[in-house]
C-alpha cells in the first residue's frame, strides 16, 4: 500500500491497538501526519506516552456535528476506525 497523500485520522487511537498502529504508521509514513479523534484533549495510550508528531482532535464520536467538524478541519485521506466500548457491562 502506498502512503496516503494527506493526514490519517484514527478513532480509538489511544487504545491498545491504536497506540501501536499509530507508531507503525509514523514509522512507515512519517510525512502523512496522524490525528486521533478523542473525547479528551489529554488522550494518551495508557501503556505508553503518545508518539510525536501527533494531533488530537477532540469531540464526541456519537455527534454528527463533531465528526463533520473534524473531517472538514483535517480533510483526512485515510480514516481508521478503532473506537469501541471495551466493557461488556457498559
Amino acid at each position: 500500500m502506498r502512503a496516503p497523500d494527506g493526514p490519517i485520522l484514527i478513532t480509538g487511537g489511544s487504545g491498545f491497538v491504536g497506540g501501536r498502529l499509530t507508531r507503525a504508521l509514523l514509522r512507515a509514513w512519517p510525512q502523512a501526519g496522524i490525528a486521533w479523534f478523542s473525547r479528551e484533549a489529554a488522550a494518551g495510550n495508557p501503556l505508553e506516552a503518545p508518539p510525536a508528531p501527533l494531533s488530537v482532535m477532540v469531540g464526541d464520536l456519537c455527534s454528527p456535528d463533531a465528526i463533520d467538524g473534524v473531517v472538514k478541519a483535517l480533510q483526512p485521506r485515510l480514516v481508521l476506525h478503532l473506537a469501541a466500548q471495551s466493557s461488556v457491562a457498559d
